[in-house]
């Protein structure tokens, strides 16, 4: 028969492990939500793709099914696991904000459902410059350079929209200045995961950026690339052909000439 002479300690130790585990699930689920709350938060997102998902997405052609399947199959991966960059390209208005963006918030919404604290992140790059830059004549900025690298760089998965933009706004591609250059080194130099769309071909990224900034930006980014090629600029037919035929006043040919 067993003794019924349990210590003091013993007694305390009974009575406490399953409050300890009480808060240690506690501590889970708060650090978890909060890991969740940082996309919402943090994110810096046009109106235009605030509400974009994989099942909003328009794919009415092979290529733009294609993009599709890509970016819901880059989102299985990193939810099991997987690590590297990804690179999405293509022209302007062919739908990579859309796919990143739902891409970014499947991985967050699952990340969430598996009760694991991950941290997702999605951001424009040249808003980020932009907003650093504008206060550099400020005394006392709300957001420097120090506070965006470690943003950039504390998150699990950052979504880089439209890389080149802050630095290319021109057909020509010229080399970025050096400030810009060495801010993107601090963050790609630490990072193991980033997701990015850009409008550039790798060859232009390689005039834009220098060597060691664009050997970083397709870190393990091996089966981890995609261009969005021969896909129609969907801003272009939603904005344009989608009107009335007694609306348009303008070949569309000519508009921009």
């Amino acid at each position: 028969m067993e003794s019924l002479n349990h210590s003091k300690e013993d007694f305390e130790l009974d009575f406490m492990e399953p409050n300890n585990q009480n808060l240690i699930a506690t501590i889970r689920r708060n650090a978890n939500l909060e890991a969740y709350r940082v996309f919402e938060r943090d994110s810096t997102v046009t109106n235009e793709i605030l509400n974009a998902t994989f099942e909003n997405f328009k794919a009415e052609t092979p290529k733009e099914k294609a993009a599709k399947d890509f970016a819901i199959k880059q989102a299985k991966q990193y939810l099991d696991g997987m690590r590297g960059n990804t690179i999405i390209t293509g022209p302007p208005g062919v739908g990579k904000n859309h796919l990143c963006y739902s891409l970014a918030r499947a991985i967050n919404e699952g990340y969430h459902s598996k009760e694991e604290s991950k941290r997702v992140l999605f951001v424009s790059i040249a808003e980020i410059v932009t907003r650093i830059q504008s206060g550099w004549q400020d005394k006392i900025s709300d957001f420097t350079e120090d506070d965006a690298v470690k943003l950039l760089t504390s998150v699990d998965y950052l979504f880089i929209d439209d890389l080149g933009t802050e630095s290319a706004m021109t057909s020509q591609k010229r080399e970025a200045n050096n400030w810009v250059q060495t801010f993107l080194f601090k963050i790609f130099d630490k990072r193991e995961t980033t997701i990015i769309n850009t409008n550039h071909t790798g060859k232009e990224l390689a005039q834009i950026y220098n060597p060691k900034l664009v050997s970083r930006i397709g870190k393990r980014s091996e089966g981890n690339v995609f261009t969005m090629a021969g896909i129609t600029d969907k801003r272009m037919k939603r904005n344009f052909f989608n009107q009335r035929n007694g609306d348009r006043q303008h070949d569309i040919k000519n508009i921009f000439r």
